[in-house]
């Protein structure tokens, strides 16, 4: 088993907790501390999950990503409410979409891999 930091998933999502915690830098102080501190939180657990799936085997590695998937929904949800505020910029937004989209896509196929793998 490969270190989850060689993993191509984990580049991606290691340049979204970056862009996370410079969103959260920059939002404005009435956000900053709870909108800001939920982003940046949420591109962790991205992160960690990774971590997770990688030392996991068949189902248990399956559940992980797919809380990873989870918990990428729910940034989604909260950058677009950031970017309708105002509160991260358009090029944030757009690169913060771009690499949550490359994440899933590899956790998606991910979790194919280890289903066909847990199958054989």
């Amino acid at each position: 088993m490969a270190h989850y930091s060689t993993l191509n998933i984990y580049k991606p999502a290691y340049d979204l907790l970056r862009l996370m915690a410079q969103c959260k830098k920059n939002m404005r102080k009435d956000f900053k501390h709870t909108t800001g501190s939920d982003v940046h939180a949420l591109g962790v657990e991205v992160v960690l999950q990774i971590a997770e799936a990688n030392e996991a085997t068949g189902q248990a590695r399956v559940t992980a990503i797919r809380l990873m998937h989870k918990h990428l929904d729910r940034l989604k949800l909260l950058l677009r409410f950031c970017n309708d505020e105002r509160l991260v910029s358009t090029g944030q937004w757009a690169q913060a979409i771009k690499l949550m989209e490359a994440v899933g896509a590899q956790g998606g196929g991910w979790i194919k891999l280890t289903e066909k793998t847990s199958a054989a």
